[in-house]
């Protein structure tokens, strides 16, 4: 299940926050768990959401912690936007004399460990020796899976006067025209970072 599958599942936006992702997921949690929905659930729909929330989770909290890295300026996320493939994030942090790096969170496409790239696995039928293929459960049937990673990005003196980078081929990808869009950063320097909760 990629990035896209996942906000589908759960009825998020990109880029959800963390309370976003949870109250979705509460929502989902009641219509669909046995033990709460009046009608006796969804055990497959409950399970699906539940590995959607799993992996929006993780990357939100990603990108929270992602300025703490080690030998890395600190900045905070103040929001992130999508225009197509063209991904904006809004950053936070404090203006620093000369060059120096962060390193933002970034999503790379690689093929699916789980089916090759073939989209399918193969399922048993009935405890015998038929098998039937199905849509794989890692990449939902794409062939490609997302991989969470850190891209380092160095800030010259020349970007932190225009406020704004934009890093070609960095955005999000789309398999079936085989391209990215681009990433763009905006930066606001304050006089200090809030604190995180």
């Amino acid at each position: 299940m990629n990035n896209i599958q996942s906000c589908q599942e759960l009825n998020v936006r990109a880029g959800a926050t963390e309370a976003e992702i949870k109250a979705a997921f509460r929502q989902a949690a009641r219509e669909s768990h046995p033990d709460s929905s009046p009608n006796g659930g969804n055990t497959v729909r409950f399970q699906t959401a539940y590995k959607a929330y799993q992996k929006l989770l993780s990357e939100a909290r990603s990108h929270q912690k992602s300025g703490d890295l080690p030998g890395r300026t600190p900045f905070q996320f103040l929001n992130r936007t999508r225009n197509g493939l063209d991904v904006f994030y809004d950053l936070a942090l404090v203006k620093k004399e000369g060059a120096f790096t962060i390193a933002v969170p970034w999503t790379s496409e690689e093929v699916c460990p789980r089916c090759f790239g073939q989209g399918q696995t193969l399922t048993q039928l009935n405890q015998g020796s038929v098998y039937r293929p199905v849509p794989c459960p890692r990449c939902g049937g794409t062939g490609h899976a997302d991989k969470f990673s850190h891209l380092e990005v160095k800030v010259s003196p020349e970007m932190v006067r225009a406020g704004k980078i934009r890093l070609k081929g960095a955005g999000s990808y789309d398999p079936k025209e085989a391209r990215r869009g681009d990433l763009y950063l905006n930066l606001n320097f304050v006089s200090r970072l809030a604190k995180s909760n």
